[in-house]
Protein backbone atom coordinates (compact mmCIF):
# COMPACT_ATOMS: atom_id res chain seq x y z
CA UNK A 1 0.00 0.00 0.00
CA UNK A 2 1.44 3.42 -1.08
CA UNK A 3 0.92 6.11 2.03
CA UNK A 4 0.81 9.91 0.40
CA UNK A 5 2.04 11.95 2.49
CA UNK A 6 0.03 15.45 2.52
CA UNK A 7 2.57 18.52 1.11
CA UNK A 8 4.71 20.52 3.47
CA UNK A 9 2.27 24.03 3.78
CA UNK A 10 3.86 26.80 2.16
CA UNK A 11 5.32 29.10 5.10
CA UNK A 12 7.82 31.32 2.66
CA UNK A 13 6.87 34.51 2.17
CA UNK A 14 7.03 36.67 -1.21
CA UNK A 15 9.96 38.70 -1.81
CA UNK A 16 9.62 42.58 -0.61
CA UNK A 17 8.40 44.42 -3.85
CA UNK A 18 10.15 47.76 -5.05
CA UNK A 19 10.27 50.93 -2.92
CA UNK A 20 7.22 52.14 -4.72
CA UNK A 21 7.91 54.92 -7.62
CA UNK A 22 4.82 58.45 -7.38
CA UNK A 23 3.95 59.70 -10.10
CA UNK A 24 1.50 61.58 -11.74
CA UNK A 25 0.29 63.66 -8.13
CA UNK A 26 -2.52 65.96 -8.11
CA UNK A 27 -4.30 67.75 -5.29
CA UNK A 28 -6.17 64.76 -4.85
CA UNK A 29 -4.64 61.41 -6.48
CA UNK A 30 -1.15 60.29 -7.23
CA UNK A 31 -0.28 56.95 -9.05
CA UNK A 32 2.10 54.50 -6.89
CA UNK A 33 4.01 51.53 -9.41
CA UNK A 34 6.66 48.89 -7.57
CA UNK A 35 8.84 46.25 -8.83
CA UNK A 36 6.69 42.83 -8.84
CA UNK A 37 7.87 40.09 -6.12
CA UNK A 38 8.71 36.91 -6.24
CA UNK A 39 7.24 33.78 -4.52
CA UNK A 40 8.29 29.83 -4.77
CA UNK A 41 5.00 29.19 -5.39
CA UNK A 42 3.11 32.31 -6.66
CA UNK A 43 1.97 35.63 -5.61
CA UNK A 44 -2.01 36.17 -5.07
CA UNK A 45 -2.18 40.06 -5.41
CA UNK A 46 -0.89 43.39 -3.78
CA UNK A 47 -2.78 45.76 -1.69
CA UNK A 48 -1.46 49.50 -1.59
CA UNK A 49 -1.00 50.83 2.04
CA UNK A 50 -1.14 54.72 2.96
CA UNK A 51 -0.60 57.10 5.61
CA UNK A 52 -1.81 59.84 6.15
CA UNK A 53 -1.35 61.74 9.71
CA UNK A 54 -1.23 58.94 12.46
CA UNK A 55 -4.04 57.01 10.11
CA UNK A 56 -3.38 54.46 8.22
CA UNK A 57 -5.46 52.38 5.22
CA UNK A 58 -5.59 49.86 2.75
CA UNK A 59 -6.42 52.21 -0.17
CA UNK A 60 -6.53 49.07 -2.77
CA UNK A 61 -6.01 45.67 -3.94
CA UNK A 62 -4.27 44.80 -7.43
CA UNK A 63 -3.94 41.09 -8.79
CA UNK A 64 -0.35 39.53 -9.42
CA UNK A 65 0.22 40.73 -13.30
CA UNK A 66 -0.89 44.41 -12.13
CA UNK A 67 1.82 46.71 -10.41
CA UNK A 68 0.25 50.30 -10.33
CA UNK A 69 -2.47 51.48 -9.00
CA UNK A 70 -4.04 54.97 -8.35
CA UNK A 71 -4.83 56.52 -5.12
CA UNK A 72 -7.72 59.00 -5.15
CA UNK A 73 -9.79 60.84 -2.76
CA UNK A 74 -6.32 62.79 -1.28
CA UNK A 75 -6.47 66.17 1.06
CA UNK A 76 -4.69 68.79 -0.90
CA UNK A 77 -1.41 69.91 0.55
CA UNK A 78 -0.95 67.10 2.41
CA UNK A 79 2.14 64.69 3.14
CA UNK A 80 1.51 61.00 2.69
CA UNK A 81 3.75 57.69 2.59
CA UNK A 82 2.28 54.43 0.63
CA UNK A 83 4.18 50.76 0.47
CA UNK A 84 2.62 47.58 -1.07
CA UNK A 85 2.06 44.30 0.70
CA UNK A 86 2.76 41.00 -1.58
CA UNK A 87 0.45 38.12 -0.87
CA UNK A 88 0.71 34.77 -2.15
CA UNK A 89 -1.91 31.97 -2.10
CA UNK A 90 -1.00 31.10 1.58
CA UNK A 91 -1.48 34.21 2.88
CA UNK A 92 2.45 34.73 3.66
CA UNK A 93 2.84 38.60 3.33
CA UNK A 94 6.12 40.75 2.47
CA UNK A 95 5.78 44.49 2.55
CA UNK A 96 8.17 46.90 0.30
CA UNK A 97 10.09 49.96 1.94
CA UNK A 98 7.55 53.21 2.45
CA UNK A 99 7.70 55.78 0.09
CA UNK A 100 6.93 59.40 0.76
CA UNK A 101 5.18 62.41 -1.37
CA UNK A 102 2.82 65.27 -0.82
CA UNK A 103 -0.06 66.29 -2.50
CA UNK A 104 -0.33 70.06 -4.11
CA UNK A 105 -2.33 72.45 -2.51
CA UNK A 106 -5.38 73.69 -4.65
CA UNK A 107 -4.77 76.20 -7.02
CA UNK A 108 -1.17 75.86 -7.22
CA UNK A 109 -1.54 74.80 -11.46
CA UNK A 110 0.97 72.59 -11.26
CA UNK A 111 2.96 69.28 -10.03
CA UNK A 112 6.21 68.23 -9.86
CA UNK A 113 7.46 64.59 -10.36
CA UNK A 114 10.83 63.68 -8.81
CA UNK A 115 12.68 60.58 -9.65
CA UNK A 116 16.84 59.22 -9.62
CA UNK A 117 17.61 57.99 -12.47
CA UNK A 118 21.31 57.13 -11.94
CA UNK A 119 23.24 56.13 -8.68
CA UNK A 120 26.89 55.83 -8.39
CA UNK A 121 29.53 55.74 -5.06
CA UNK A 122 29.05 59.43 -4.21
CA UNK A 123 26.91 60.76 -6.42
CA UNK A 124 23.26 60.31 -8.06
CA UNK A 125 21.27 62.05 -11.40
CA UNK A 126 17.43 62.68 -10.81
CA UNK A 127 15.33 64.01 -12.91
CA UNK A 128 11.80 66.23 -12.25
CA UNK A 129 9.19 66.57 -14.38
CA UNK A 130 6.41 69.35 -14.16
CA UNK A 131 2.94 69.30 -15.25
CA UNK A 132 0.66 71.81 -15.90
CA UNK A 133 -2.78 70.83 -13.96
CA UNK A 134 -4.65 73.90 -14.78
CA UNK A 135 -7.01 74.64 -17.46
CA UNK A 136 -4.82 77.62 -18.78
CA UNK A 137 -1.67 77.70 -20.56
CA UNK A 138 1.27 78.50 -17.94
CA UNK A 139 3.99 81.42 -18.64
CA UNK A 140 6.57 80.55 -15.38
CA UNK A 141 6.67 77.95 -13.14
CA UNK A 142 8.87 76.89 -10.07
CA UNK A 143 9.27 74.20 -7.55
CA UNK A 144 11.03 73.97 -4.43
CA UNK A 145 12.39 70.64 -2.44
CA UNK A 146 14.51 70.23 0.71
CA UNK A 147 18.02 68.35 0.97
CA UNK A 148 19.12 66.77 3.98
CA UNK A 149 22.61 68.20 4.72
CA UNK A 150 25.53 67.04 2.52
CA UNK A 151 23.18 66.66 -0.61
CA UNK A 152 24.97 68.92 -3.29
CA UNK A 153 23.55 69.87 -6.58
CA UNK A 154 26.49 69.87 -9.19
CA UNK A 155 25.07 70.60 -12.28
CA UNK A 156 21.34 70.87 -13.65
CA UNK A 157 19.94 71.28 -17.05
CA UNK A 158 16.74 72.74 -18.68
CA UNK A 159 16.26 74.92 -15.43
CA UNK A 160 17.53 77.69 -13.39
CA UNK A 161 18.41 76.13 -10.44
CA UNK A 162 19.13 77.46 -6.97
CA UNK A 163 19.87 76.59 -3.41
CA UNK A 164 19.54 78.50 0.09
CA UNK A 165 20.62 76.03 3.43
CA UNK A 166 18.90 72.83 2.50
CA UNK A 167 16.36 74.64 0.35
CA UNK A 168 16.39 73.85 -3.51
CA UNK A 169 14.70 75.98 -5.86
CA UNK A 170 13.97 74.95 -9.69
CA UNK A 171 12.55 77.74 -12.01
CA UNK A 172 11.74 77.30 -15.77
CA UNK A 173 14.20 78.52 -18.93
CA UNK A 174 13.22 81.02 -21.16
CA UNK A 175 12.62 78.43 -23.41
CA UNK A 176 10.18 75.38 -21.01
CA UNK A 177 8.28 78.06 -19.26
CA UNK A 178 5.07 77.76 -21.55
CA UNK A 179 3.07 74.75 -20.92
CA UNK A 180 -0.51 74.25 -22.28
CA UNK A 181 -2.64 72.49 -19.71
CA UNK A 182 -2.11 68.62 -19.35
CA UNK A 183 1.41 69.42 -20.89
CA UNK A 184 4.80 68.61 -18.99
CA UNK A 185 8.29 69.38 -19.44
CA UNK A 186 11.60 67.39 -17.50
CA UNK A 187 14.64 69.40 -16.42
CA UNK A 188 17.76 66.97 -14.68
CA UNK A 189 20.35 67.45 -12.33
CA UNK A 190 23.15 65.90 -10.88
CA UNK A 191 23.89 65.88 -7.11
CA UNK A 192 27.10 64.79 -4.73
CA UNK A 193 26.80 63.15 -1.35
CA UNK A 194 24.43 60.24 -0.17
CA UNK A 195 22.47 58.13 -2.51
CA UNK A 196 20.15 56.89 0.02
CA UNK A 197 18.44 60.00 0.85
CA UNK A 198 14.66 59.75 0.88
CA UNK A 199 12.54 61.08 -2.34
CA UNK A 200 11.94 64.53 -1.35
CA UNK A 201 8.52 66.05 -1.23
CA UNK A 202 8.58 69.07 -4.06
CA UNK A 203 5.52 71.70 -4.06
CA UNK A 204 4.95 73.34 -7.69
CA UNK A 205 3.40 76.79 -8.35
CA UNK A 206 3.24 78.60 -11.81
CA UNK A 207 1.68 81.61 -13.33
Amino acid sequence: MNIVLPAAPDTSPPTAPGRPVVSAVTPTSFTVGWTPSTDNVGVNRYEVWVGYTDFVYKAGTTPPGTTTFTVTGLQPNGAYTVSIRAIDAAGNTSFSPQASTRTPPVGSGCVATYRVTGTWSGGFQAEVTIRNTGAAATSAWTTTWQYPAGITVTSSWNTVLTRSATTVTARNTPWNGALAPNQSVTFGLVGSGSTAIPVPNLTCVSS
